[in-house]
């Protein structure tokens, strides 16, 4: 008996160790909640993503700015701490893939009042990956973004050009020339280009010490910065007040491709990349936003060390029919030097009498001269005058208005439009000189 009764506890007590391996078994196997559908297909996509290698890429890395450094490991070149969405995501490019899809399921709700949808934060990342993945609308619902639209509406571009600006003795930051870029937006009617908005990418300073001028910028202690500006402000500073001729290149890109250009350039709106003098500058990170809107280009590749403004324009001639059009735009300064080229000794010497006292234009040296000479005088004079009033204290202003009156009063009645088309070029194209990298002697 005693032994029977040993024999059935120990059935007993096996069959309830047997119970809770099996229980244990169904708890380590089995999720603790059900996954919702838009939960399943979010993972559905990261794997997809993955097996189709989609953040090796090149078209991601350069959404991303991903550069291999030194040692060959991949690190983000945004330092922004927005514009990645995983923890590890400026060095992890699978990794910021994954937290991008998921950020894209985002519900409203969970967001701040004042805080967009991450499809609206990222829109060229939502639309590449919409494209590569083609995307579920009954699985994952397109938000409405109308900031962005309004935006994108707003600058509606038929093209894009790039802007070179020569050099400025004046600021040593600009005695290499400076790059920027203008959206030519679309209109009816005449050319109104100086309507347009140009594209930026700039230092935020934040000393006035020379010291700290140079160190910081060399050592990417300062912000760089896209910012968006009316073009005919810049016009105004480069040409008239600073007297910088601009060389302007108009950039043969498909309609898509100036959306993903644009879409991109609202990505970096609010971020900054660590800016560096003579390396991530105004011409390096203008080039990657167009390998962005382009990944066929392949512009930043070949500047490891440094790069200057001119190296920009030369970084773009290889590609055969990627510049559609080139056009000089001079400075107020040298409008007037073309003029003064078509001057005769004479015809100098009454300008110089004009320059001296406006009212000489009544003496007789002046009007025995005919219609056409008269113009070619008068308006040289006037490009003078708006020279002068550029380079002058509010103050003085009115008065130099004022001088200038007989000189505006006697060119309305000439009643005479010069024809002249030619334009003397005074500074060099900038793909013309040769490489910043180019060392020779010269004996003199």
């Amino acid at each position: 008996m005693l032994s029977l009764r040993y024999c059935k506890r120990g059935t007993i007590y096996s069959a309830f160790l047997t119970t809770k391996i099996l229980l244990l078994i169904l708890l380590l196997h089995t999720p603790l909640y059900a996954m919702t559908p838009q939960e399943n297909y979010a993972k559905t996509l990261i794997q997809q993503a993955k097996e189709k290698k989609l953040a090796q890429t090149r078209n991601w890395q350069l959404l991303l700015h991903y550069k291999k450094d030194l040692f060959g490991r991949i690190l983000g070149q945004e330092d922004g701490p927005d514009f990645y969405n995983a923890a590890d995501g400026k060095k992890n490019p699978e990794a910021e893939l994954a937290a991008t899809l998921q950020t894209f399921f985002t519900s409203m709700t969970g967001l701040k009042e004042e805080r967009e949808h991450p499809q609206c934060i990222f829109p060229a990342r939502y639309k590449w990956l919409k494209r590569k993945l083609s995307f579920d609308p009954s699985q994952l619902t397109e938000q409405d973004c109308p900031r962005l639209e309004d935006w994108l509406k707003r600058l509606n571009p038929k093209s894009i050009t790039l802007v070179f600006s020569s050099f400025y003795m004046n600021n040593p930051a600009s005695m290499f020339g400076h790059t920027l870029l203008r959206i030519d937006t679309k209109r009816d009617g005449l050319d109104q280009k100086l309507l347009n908005y140009g594209v930026n990418y700039a230092a935020t300073l934040d000393t006035n010490n020379s010291f700290l001028y140079v160190f910081k910028g060399l050592f990417g202690l300062f912000h760089g910065e896209f910012s968006l500006f009316p073009y005919y402000t810049k016009v105004q500073t480069y040409s008239n007040m600073e007297s910088r001729d601009l060389w302007e290149y108009e950039l043969d890109f498909t309609q898509d491709q100036m959306d993903t250009f644009l879409r991109h350039l609202w990505e970096l709106g609010g971020n900054y990349f660590d800016y560096y003098y003579f390396q991530e500058n105004c011409s390096y990170h203008i080039l990657s936003l167009l390998e962005v809107a382009n990944p066929e280009l392949h512009l930043t590749d070949q500047f490891w060390f440094h790069v200057i403004p001119s190296d920009t324009v030369k970084a773009l001639t290889p590609y055969d029919d990627l510049i559609s059009d080139k056009i000089y735009r001079p400075s107020l300064l040298s409008q007037m030097s073309h003029k003064r080229q078509q001057f005769s000794k004479h015809q100098e010497n009454i300008f110089q009498q004009i320059v001296r006292d406006p009212q000489s234009i009544e003496k007789s040296s002046f009007q025995k001269l005919d219609i056409p000479e008269k113009a070619l005088i008068l308006d040289t004079f006037l490009d003078y005058a708006q020279y002068q009033n550029m380079k002058s204290k509010k103050e003085e202003a009115p008065n130099i208005a004022v001088n200038n009156r007989p000189v505006l009063l006697a060119r309305s009645k000439l009643r005479y439009k010069r024809d002249d088309n030619t334009q003397t070029e005074f500074s060099t194209r900038p793909e013309l000189g040769h490489g910043s990298d180019r060392l020779r002697s010269r004996c003199v």
